[in-house]
């Protein structure tokens, strides 16, 4: 049984939501981005999960994306820190720890700029 048909019997997901947390465990952090655009909910439906999957596979790019977007780290009682943590993933521990610490990095324009 693959993570895709883990995500697909997720009860009142849309499809851009499954979407979303697939390419965020994956890291495919461009199609994070456009699906992001396209209306998918950053936080899904308040679980945060994007998120936390993304930090739980250790994908820093996907994280960052995810939280330029507007993803809510303290979902979960801060669940992402904490499985980044358990992981060991520690370039995701910086990135979410700097966050929280107001030292993130300041967000880079990402469409047009009104003239």
């Amino acid at each position: 049984m693959g993570f895709s048909f883990l995500i697909a019997r997720c009860g009142g997901l849309s499809k851009q939501d499954q979407e979303l947390i697939e390419a965020a465990w994956q890291g495919r952090t461009a199609d994070v981005k456009a699906l992001i655009a396209a209306g998918a909910d950053v936080d899904v439906m308040a679980t945060g999960f994007p998120l936390r999957i993304a930090a739980f596979s250790g994908r820093a790019k996907t994280v960052e994306a995810l939280l330029e977007a507007g993803a809510d780290l303290h979902l979960g009682d801060d669940a992402a820190l904490q499985t980044a943590k358990r992981r060991g993933h520690l370039e995701v521990v910086k990135i979410l720890e700097d966050r929280i610490n107001g030292k993130e990095k300041p967000l880079q324009p990402t469409g047009p700029h009104p003239t």
